[in-house]
């Protein structure tokens, strides 16, 4: 009786211990904080009210729908009252408004019969706003980190620009050459320290998207027309630039987890467990300081060239997702099933530096397409196609950031 009575003694205080949780990282609480700085940023409210109403201030929309989200924050009852659709500035619905990656978008873009004249008309407004916000030589995402942040009005942004380049497209086929190369440029470089200045995963790419459009544009009217201009900057991969952006991702993780972990949503449905097990079995901290690793890491491989990034992501690493924790388990299994995409974003970031690499090998030092080495594999030959130029990598390139288009 006395061995039973000690081992059951044994048993809930094991179980007891069990459930306590580490204390944050240092390495984890430095990254919460660079995501939660609290600064201001005209350009963020900007882009957050970038489709009010004509009249109306894009700034003092984008303030009150931001104060709205930090009541929201201190109490979850509070209802938000979004920007009436009804008032948001309209954007065209045409055919020619597509992206460059896309099957016959850049045929429809340089044939289309759209009316310019109409189109700058109804239109400039949305320009104007979004040449505002492009000259802002600042900018700090103010909201808590969440999956949402900012879609809408990266949504809008991207329909504008579109319009941007057709209209130096128009100018292009009416004859006006060095117009349209020089507009073509200018948007380039506004999307290019646009692109520098985000601070979130989603405005990046978003941005690196519409440099890869505006760079295939300017590429077939220079194929075509068979001049050349002086090199153009790439994007800017120094690990400054992404600190922020990945420390916004790991504490969005964090925040996710969290919330699941605080909300028992861990023992309900399928799982159908008491929230002590659950608190045996996942400890929200262990996950975060052992991620905060990972994160930290991938601040590092993103600056990395590209056949140096070849390598990295085909060594194994199976020892960092499969150490599996008993004190953690829930955790480790959970971490190793939402690791697995980032090294395929990562790449689109080298893909894209390659790209201009290759923009300017042929345009700006006109040198041979056949002197260019495969950034990625060396030993690789260069896809010669007729209307696109492109290298091998690793992953799929679904945003074509690998090909440069020479013609329509």
């Amino acid at each position: 009786m006395k061995v039973l009575f000690a081992l059951l003694s044994a048993l809930v205080w094991f179980t007891y211990l069990a459930q306590y949780d580490d204390p944050l990282s240092p390495d984890a609480v430095r990254l919460l904080e660079m995501a939660n700085q609290n600064t201001e940023s005209e350009a963020y409210l900007y882009m957050t009210g970038i489709y009010a109403a004509e009249g109306e201030s894009p700034i003092e929309v984008g303030r009150d729908l931001f104060e709205q989200y930090q009541l929201k924050q201190q109490d979850p009852s509070f209802e938000v009252t979004p920007y009436p659709e009804s008032r948001k500035l309209g954007l065209p619905q045409l055919q020619a408004i597509c992206a460059v990656r896309q099957d016959g978008c850049l045929t429809e873009l340089f044939t289309t019969d759209v009316d310019i004249d109409i189109l700058n008309k109804e239109y400039d407004l949305l320009v104007n706003r979004l040449d505002t916000f492009l000259n802002f030589d600042e900018f700090r995402t103010l909201e808590k980190p969440s999956v949402e942040s900012g879609m809408s009005s990266y949504s809008f942004m991207d329909v504008v620009q579109k319009i941007k380049n057709l209209r130096a497209i128009n100018s292009y086929n009416n004859g006006n050459v060095d117009f349209a190369v020089e507009s073509l440029l200018q948007n380039y470089s506004q999307l290019n320290q646009a692109f520098s200045l985000q601070d979130t995963l989603i405005g990046k790419l978003v941005f690196l998207r519409l440099q890869s459009d505006t760079l295939d544009i300017l590429s077939t009217i220079l194929s075509e027309e068979n001049v050349s201009i002086e090199p153009i900057e790439g994007i800017n991969r120094s690990s400054d630039t992404f600190k922020v952006m990945f420390a916004r991702e790991f504490a969005m993780a964090y925040y996710l987890q969290l919330e699941a972990f605080q909300n028992s949503e861990l023992n309900q449905d399928e799982w159908d467990a008491p929230d002590w097990m659950v608190r045996v079995f996942y400890k929200p901290n262990m996950s975060a300081n052992a991620k905060a690793q990972i994160y930290l890491g991938l601040v590092e491989l993103a600056s990395f060239p590209a056949a140096k990034f070849v390598k990295e992501i085909d060594r194994d690493d199976s020892g960092i997702y499969s150490n599996i924790s008993y004190r953690n388990y829930i955790g480790s299994i959970l971490m190793s099933i939402t690791w697995s995409a980032f090294d395929r974003y990562l790449v689109r970031f080298i893909d894209f530096e390659e790209k201009v690499d290759l923009f300017n090998h042929i345009h700006s030092h006109q040198k041979d397409v056949g002197e260019y080495k495969n950034p990625y594999y060396p030993e690789m030959d260069l896809e010669m196609m007729s209307d696109r130029i492109c290298f091998k990598g690793p992953f799929q390139d679904s945003e074509h950031l690998r090909c440069l288009r020479i013609s329509i």
